[in-house]
């Protein structure tokens, strides 16, 4: 649901507040898409319990290179207030449900930050094994059976194209013998 993604949208940011008790500018862009989505939630797409299913705002076509995005503007300042509280509020909500899921999961959380130390990225199979209880060790045991089948295929794609430029020079030899005797000028 968009209520979710907004949530989601806040992890970074509220993982640092619990771990490091500072922010950094890196969720810039995740508030401001959290932040898009509650006003389209409200303005847009009518799931605003408080402001009902009305579309308060809505884009009048494409934006081209160089223009400008233009909204109308079809309700009054106090609807505009009423709009910027239920922006507000459920941005809101989307920060607290984040905080409140990794406060809860305050053990995962760390075990994921140092496995980011650890591999500097990790996936989403990496992800759901330390949500399922798996730690650094099984990470890092995963990584290098990934990296050993990493190895294979690359030696036995290496190993093909060696046998194809074999094969290629073995085919112009055999064009070059049938040609005959060179001819001298």
């Amino acid at each position: 649901s968009a209520e979710n993604m907004i949530a989601m949208l806040f992890g970074g940011r509220v993982a640092e507040e619990i771990i490091f008790e500072d922010y950094t500018t890196g969720a810039g862009n995740d508030i401001e898409r959290a932040t898009d989505m509650a006003r389209k939630m409200v303005c847009e797409w009518g799931m605003s319990e408080k402001l009902g299913p009305l579309a308060y705002e809505k884009t009048d076509g494409p934006v081209f290179l160089g223009m400008q995005s233009s909204q109308s503007k079809e309700y009054s300042d106090s609807i505009a207030e009423e709009i910027d509280r239920e922006v507000h509020r459920i941005v809101m909500d989307g920060y607290n449900k984040a905080k409140r899921i990794l406060q809860d999961n305050l053990d995962i959380l760390h075990t994921m930050s140092e496995a980011l130390l650890e591999f500097e990225t990790i996936d989403g199979e990496d992800v759901t094994d330390l949500v399922q209880g798996g730690g650094i060790d099984d990470l890092k045991k995963r990584h290098a059976d990934k990296n050993r089948e990493m190895a294979k295929e690359q030696e036995k794609g290496r190993e093909e194209l060696e046998k194809k430029a074999r094969e290629e020079e073995q085919e112009l030899a055999d064009n070059m013998t049938g040609m005959g005797d060179p001819v001298t000028v």
